[in-house]
């Protein structure tokens, strides 16, 4: 077999490797579960590592190979009308075990249950677990992490914010290229250990789905990221007029 591009390869290899990485995942809940009978803490512990090292990995992965579509204009989404909160929940759920054991406060407010955006719900997912590992990785420990809605009348604007580092004013675009790392490093503190990625392609899906995704940043104090998406239910033609009133 031939392949025209690397691209193309790290599209091909992607794909299988991620399917061990979800049946790892899928053992693992099924251990902690207590299917296959009781276990102490420390098995416990040691199961916690290995589906927090998992889904790491699983995010490399997914991003590599988001990239990949992205690079051949293959990055697609099926939008749906998408009840918000539930979205929030799940994605904050995967990653508040990795908060709590770094000492970081977990904050999330509810946007209501009658909130629903145009969004891919696993497109979606994937920008808010991009959003809050970033969070976790910059924020120490005894700061906290917030993931709230606002709501406005065409669009719903998601904020992942942190008491984080923060990034310096002449950085605050050039973090949504590839492969680019603000205080990453000996000596930083924070560890490098990503691709580089995560926003990069979660601002192109966010796009994808006709919102945006955008930061702002005090060096010292933190980061919010925002989120922005259309309302489920309110045409792009309204939502077209009205940014522009």
């Amino acid at each position: 077999m031939m392949f025209d591009t690397d691209r193309e390869i790290l599209t091909i290899m992607s794909h299988e490797i991620l399917t061990p990485l979800n049946a790892i995942d899928g053992y693992v809940e099924v251990l902690t579960s207590g299917l296959r009978g009781p276990m102490n803490a420390s098995q416990r512990a040691d199961l916690e590592r290995i589906r927090s090292s998992g889904r790491h990995l699983l995010r490399l992965v997914t991003n590599m190979l988001a990239l990949a579509r992205l690079e051949h204009g293959r990055l697609d989404v099926a939008l749906d009308d998408v009840v918000l909160d539930e979205a929030l929940r799940e994605a904050g759920d995967l990653i508040a075990p990795q908060l709590a054991r770094k000492g970081i406060r977990y904050e999330h407010e509810s946007c209501g249950a009658d909130v629903r955006v145009r969004a891919d719900v696993n497109r979606l997912r994937q920008v808010l677990v991009n959003l809050l590992s970033n969070a976790h990785k910059y924020t120490e420990s005894g700061g906290t992490v917030a993931l709230r809605c606002v709501v406005s009348e065409r669009d719903v604007y998601v904020e992942v914010e942190d008491t984080g580092c923060g990034i310096p004013s002449g950085q605050l675009q050039t973090i949504f290229d590839p492969f680019v790392q603000i205080g990453v490093g000996p000596g930083t503190g924070v560890a490098s250990d990503g691709l580089g990625l995560g926003l990069t392609i979660s601002r192109a899906i966010a796009r994808q789905m006709h919102g945006d995704l955008t930061v702002r940043s005090v060096v010292g104090v933190g980061s919010t990221f925002l989120v922005s998406l259309p309302r489920a239910g309110v045409p792009r033609l309204v939502r077209a007029l009205g940014s522009r009133s």
